[in-house]
């Protein structure tokens, strides 16, 4: 059970940090009206919904093995 709230709790954590990524990137963007960073920006918010994706393909495999 420690070993799933620690992958619960890392894939969490990795998703706060492509939320910040991405606001912090397109805010940047923005305000430098650079079309590099709001790339990079929406790299990040492509990253932010493979980890959402992976919290939840994380739950279904823990759900099927209580």
């Amino acid at each position: 059970m420690v070993i799933m709230d620690k992958e619960r709790f890392a894939l969490r954590l990795s998703v706060a940090g492509a939320v910040f990524m991405t606001f912090l990137g397109v805010e940047f963007a923005i305000l430098t009206r650079s079309e590099a960073i709001l790339l990079d920006g929406l790299f990040n918010l492509i990253t932010f919904v493979m980890s959402l994706l992976t919290l939840k393909v994380a739950a279904l495999i823990n759900r099927g093995k209580a």
